[in-house]
């Protein structure tokens, strides 16, 4: 009994013994890579993608990202990817399109095995923005004080008042003055040096400030107006609090301004099909009892959109892109140390829907461009990490 005991205990040793030697040799084996296929991918790179990208994988034109110490298998997933035509180059015709399979794995083999040097430490250090996105909207509404007053709430008649709508409308509305797709020579002039940001942060503070009712005096009757408007209802409320957040809430603005901004629907001069079609039968009167009803509306703070700092939302991104965007999956891209001008256009096409990832659109269709070049920002000045994959040969 005693040896049959001995002989048990000894044969599971043994086989505890192979198994931890099984999971050793996993663990350890290194995935090879000949000196070879390293010289053949920089022949490749120098022929094909030095223009660009450098040989070594440092961006030569901006907007174009460093290749250095990127994934092999991320690289060449992309190169087939533009030789397929399910990426188009920025450049139009791919320098990869003519190239053979070998020929790609080999030039995505020798961009992984360079080490890349941070491109932002080579520029100036820049300065940090300690201003948070609400004090920075102040600052630049200070320009805007004589015409829409200190909180947005107007400063006499036939000026809007800017406070009770959402800060998409608003953003959307600056935008469209700056193209030129909303007329009005003032307005123009106004917006014409705002940046992206500088849009996005105004719009925030206006959209955060309380509204106060227009006291003009109204020229319209309000019990007619209440049912005169009430085709209006369904876009922008029942008592002028918008439904959707790119629609303009009505409640307490100014009726002077009403009147002018339906005018310009009616005649074209502002342009939107919906807006024309539901105004072109009103007539003067109609419109001045709608702009009586609604200035007497009480205007309330829409629902606001706090901006995340850029470090909430890099841990969002540090889930599938690794800590400060090193990734260590072979098929998700590194990010750190990524041109910044680069990782803001990929941002944009994925929220945009011009490139292809539902994950990657998902995350970004929240994000303001404010809070892309932010963490398009925040990327570039980290460091990008080697990472040493294995091979499992079970």
């Amino acid at each position: 009994m005693k040896n049959r005991f001995l002989c048990k205990t000894c044969f599971l040793v043994f086989l505890w013994l192979i198994s931890t030697a099984v999971i050793a040799k996993k663990e350890m084996e290194p995935l090879f890579i000949s000196p070879a296929e390293v010289k053949a991918g920089k022949v490749v790179a120098q022929a094909n993608c030095a223009q660009c990208h450098g040989v070594d994988g440092s961006l030569i034109k901006d907007g174009q990202p460093n290749l250095a110490g990127q994934h092999a298998d991320y690289l060449f997933s992309q190169l087939v990817a533009f030789q397929s035509g399910h990426r188009i180059a920025s450049n139009g015709e791919h320098r990869m399109k003519s190239l053979k399979e070998s020929a790609l794995k080999n030039v995505a083999i020798y961009y992984s095995m360079l080490d890349l040097d941070n491109p932002s430490k080579k520029k100036k250090a820049r300065k940090k923005n300690k201003m948070s996105p609400m004090e920075a909207g102040k600052k630049v509404a200070k320009k805007c004080q004589q015409c829409h007053g200190k909180t947005g709430n107007g400063t006499f008649s036939g000026m809007p008042r800017l406070t009770g709508k959402h800060q998409r409308y608003l953003v959307s509305a600056l935008k469209a003055y700056k193209s030129g797709t909303r007329s009005d020579l003032m307005m123009e002039k106004a917006v014409v040096d705002l940046s992206e940001n500088d849009i996005e942060n105004l719009a925030l503070y206006y959209a955060s400030q309380k509204p106060i009712s227009s006291n003009t005096n109204a020229i319209g009757d309000e019990s007619k107006g209440r049912e005169q408007s009430s085709s209006c209802g369904g876009c922008h409320g029942e008592v002028g609090h918008s439904v959707t957040v790119e629609v303009p809430s009505l409640a307490g603005q100014d009726p002077a301004y009403l009147i002018k901004a339906v005018n310009a629907y009616k005649k074209g001069l502002r342009k939107h099909s919906k807006m024309r079609s539901a105004v072109e039968t009103l007539t003067e009167k109609n419109i001045a009892n709608i702009a009586a009803f609604y200035a007497k509306q009480t205007p309330k703070i829409p629902e606001i959109v706090q901006p995340q700092s850029v470090e909430i939302i890099a841990e969002k991104c540090d889930r599938c892109h690794g800590v400060n965007g090193n990734s260590r999956d072979r098929v998700v891209p590194s990010i750190a140390s990524q041109s910044e001008a680069y990782l803001v256009n990929a941002m944009v096409m994925y929220k945009e829907g011009q490139r292809g990832n539902s994950m990657m659109q998902l995350m970004l269709k929240p994000l303001r461009v404010v809070d892309i070049n932010a963490l398009a920002t925040h990327y570039a000045s980290k460091n990008r990490r080697s990472v040493i994959f294995v091979n499992d040969r079970r």
